[in-house]
């Protein structure tokens, strides 16, 4: 069983990110092994506190799990997620009806389709406006605030 994200797509989607006329910030840093080539608009870094570049980033690419996912609605930042496992296909589903999303397959990872999710994603205003309202939703919540109560009630 491969773990949830792993070398091959991160390196898949990095290349073919590479074409498109955008800078990508890729913290993959940790899948890469000497002699990786990858396009010139592609900046590995490490792992990255993503709840802190809203504003900074016009979209994102991620596997669907649940703090990537909760942390782009958080931020507001619009996606194109694969869910790498059942849970986190339903996470980026969920997000792809509500419309500030794109699911796509792993394997289709690096296809037409997948840079044509990026694409839209990227361009498309209707899904900024849905993100930017998914994003209010967030900032009127208090989650930690929320668990307390639902584990208080529970004992």
């Amino acid at each position: 069983m491969r773990p949830p994200a792993h070398r091959g797509l991160a390196l898949r989607a990095a290349r073919a990110l590479g074409a498109l006329p955008v800078n990508v910030v890729a913290p993959i840093a940790h899948y890469l092994e000497p002699g990786d080539d990858l396009p010139p608009n592609v900046h590995v870094t490490g792992l990255l506190p993503a709840h802190l570049l809203g504003g900074l980033v016009d979209a994102a690419v991620l596997h669907g799990g649940q703090g990537t996912v909760q942390t782009a609605c958080a931020t507001g930042i619009p996606f194109v997620g694969m869910g790498l496992q059942p849970e986190q296909t339903w996470h980026v589903r969920m997000c792809e009806a509500r419309g500030h999303a794109i699911a796509i397959p792993p394997k289709r990872v690096g296809s037409p389709e997948f840079l044509d999710a990026v694409r839209r994603v990227l361009s498309d205003p209707g899904i900024h406006a849905v993100a930017r309202d998914v994003q209010r939703a967030y900032a009127d919540e208090d989650g930690a605030v929320a668990s307390a109560r639902i584990i208080e009630a529970a004992l």
